[in-house]
């Protein structure tokens, strides 16, 4: 089983690559025309879901 430290680091990693994912998917589909694109959409849901596991880690390290 992971600890928690590692189980926080590898959710800022994943943040990260999802963050680089969302500006590039978000770039590509203002220059199309299509801001509402199932890939921004599915980026967006997997950032919030994100963030409710880092919130979820942080107040179990405390």
């Amino acid at each position: 089983m992971r600890t928690l430290e590692e189980r926080k680091r590898q959710a800022d990693e994943n943040m990260e690559r999802i963050d680089a994912l969302l500006t590039r998917e978000l770039a590509f589909s203002v220059k199309s025309g299509d801001v509402c694109s199932s890939a921004v959409q599915a980026l967006a849901l997997a950032k919030i879901a994100l963030e409710m596991s880092s919130e979820n880690l942080r107040k179990e390290e405390k």
